[in-house]
C-alpha cells in the first residue's frame, strides 16, 4: 500500500510535468526510465577500475535549476569509499567556444574549461563545468 505522502508527491510531479513543453517532457521521461532501469543494479560495476582524469557517463537526474541534469559525461577527480567526485561536462558549442583554455582561449570563461575530442573518452569537444562539482555514490 502506498502512503499518502508518496501519492501527494506523485500528484504534484504530474501537475508540474504537464507545464513543460514536449521536448522537456521527453527528457524527463527518459531520465525516469533510466533511473528505473538502473535502480535494481548493485553498485557501479567498474568501481575498481575508475581512475582520476577518466571520463565517465553520469545520470545527474532531474533538475529544474541551472544545475546539470540528465546523462552527461563527467571528469573524475577523486575515487574513495565507494564515492566519486566528478565535474560535469557539456558539448554545448557556445559554452565550449567561450570556455577557458591556457593555450587556445586564455581570456575565456574560467567557469568552464575546454577538453578536446583527442582527450580520450569524448565523442565531441566538451566544456567541463568547474562550478558544479558533484559527489556521486557508487553503490546503492
Amino acid at each position: 500500500m502506498l502512503n499518502n505522502g508518496l501519492l501527494n508527491a506523485i500528484s504534484k510531479m504530474i501537475l508540474k510535468f504537464q507545464k513543460y513543453n514536449v521536448n522537456e517532457q521527453i527528457r524527463i521521461s527518459k531520465s525516469i526510465i533510466s533511473w528505473i532501469n538502473n535502480y535494481s543494479k548493485t553498485g557501479f560495476s567498474d568501481e575498481d577500475n575508475l581512475k582520476v582524469k577518466q571520463i565517465i557517463y553520469v545520470d545527474f537526474g532531474l533538475s529544474i535549476t541551472p544545475e546539470m541534469a540528465y546523462c552527461h559525461p563527467a571528469l573524475v577527480l577523486k575515487v574513495e569509499n565507494h564515492r566519486c567526485v566528478v565535474l560535469p561536462c557539456t558539448s554545448n558549442i557556445e559554452k565550449f567556444e567561450n570556455a577557458y583554455h591556457p593555450v587556445y582561449n586564455k581570456h575565456g570563461n574560467k567557469s568552464f574549461y575546454r577538453l578536446y575530442v583527442k582527450n580520450g573518452g569524448l565523442e565531441k569537444n566538451t566544456a567541463v563545468d568547474i562550478t558544479q562539482i558533484r559527489t556521486i555514490s557508487l553503490e546503492e
